[in-house]
């Protein structure tokens, strides 16, 4: 009875991924990301910020929601070869989006 559950909780989750409203939803957490990272204040005079992971994605052309959106699959099923420094935001939006969805399936299963 266990590998039933399991069985249909795995095909919730893949029916929650390849719903439309998640890569809406990444897209979302990532233009928050991104607006945080622009309204941030200037450092004061004689320091700097230190270096992270949106630092990283800048500097490569890669701080955008394509970047997310190829890899949270990836990310979720833990099988990303990014490094881990990247893996964890990027498994971080995924699961934002995950679960945002999931309340997006769940009410739409209300209503009918």
């Amino acid at each position: 009875m266990s590998e039933t559950v399991t069985e249909q909780k795995k095909i919730r989750d893949l029916d929650v991924v390849s719903h439309p409203a998640f890569q809406g939803e990444i897209i979302k957490v990532v233009e928050q990301i991104q607006q945080q990272r622009w309204a941030r204040p200037a450092a004061k005079e004689g320091f700097r910020y230190k270096r992270n992971w949106i630092d990283q994605l800048i500097t490569s052309n890669q701080f955008n929601s394509d970047f997310f959106l190829d890899n949270a699959l990836s990310a979720l099923m833990r099988q990303s070869p990014l490094p881990a420094a990247l893996r964890q935001p990027i498994l971080d939006v995924a699961l934002t989006a995950f679960f945002a969805t999931k309340e997006i399936i769940e009410k739409e299963n209300e209503k009918d």
